[in-house]
């Protein structure tokens, strides 16, 4: 299964939890359907080709987490950001944005940061038991994007606060760091 189905899977199950623990069973059928079909459409690419089927990716995936890879963690992250990804995560803004989005989206209360918080959490507990191959997926499937958006939106709404210009200047910053830090990665390629 692929690791959004998955996410998807875990998202659904916590909605029908939340709604019988309410006293309510309620199932979101159009996610069980997308669900369902991605599990059948899986099992068919399994039985035609046993070697490369989402099924077999997957129990291979599981086999290479261990504990083993907790201690090489350090080492993993350095060559990840620094070779396979050529430094793309080390904007120190946008991390800082994100961990703001992240803490952000723990005080919402709606179904969307829920979604994004197990997206999150997912990812948080395979990441350190993962090879540096995994850990380089993981770190893509990261919903980052959405992290910094929101912590850019709750930085706004509180130097709104104090000055309505703020939220402004926090965006041209913001627009200036990712393009210069655009440009620094794209010369690191050539």
């Amino acid at each position: 299964l692929s690791f959004m189905m998955g996410v998807l899977t875990v998202y659904l199950a916590s909605l029908i939890i939340s709604s019988s623990s309410r006293g309510v069973f309620h199932v979101d059928k159009s996610l069980l359907t997308v669900l369902t079909a991605n599990a059948l459409a899986d099992a068919l690419k399994t039985v035609l080709s046993p070697n490369y089927g989402g099924l077999a990716s997957s129990v291979r995936t599981i086999a290479n987490l261990s504990l083993e890879n907790i201690s090489l963690l350090t080492w993993n992250l350095h060559r990840i950001t620094n070779t396979y990804v050529a430094g793309l995560f080390l904007n120190p803004l946008h991390m800082t944005l994100a961990l703001i989005g992240a803490v952000s989206m723990l005080k919402a209360k709606n179904e969307s940061s829920k979604l994004i918080l197990i997206w999150l959490s997912l990812i948080s507990l395979i990441f350190p038991f993962s090879g540096v191959n995994l850990q380089s997926h993981l770190l893509f499937a990261t919903p980052f994007p959405i992290l910094i958006a929101e912590g850019l939106w709750a930085i706004s709404r509180l130097l709104a606060r104090f000055d309505s210009r703020l939220p402004n200047l926090l965006t041209a910053l913001f627009l200036t760091s990712s393009l210069a830090y655009a440009v620094r990665a794209l010369c690191n390629l050539i």
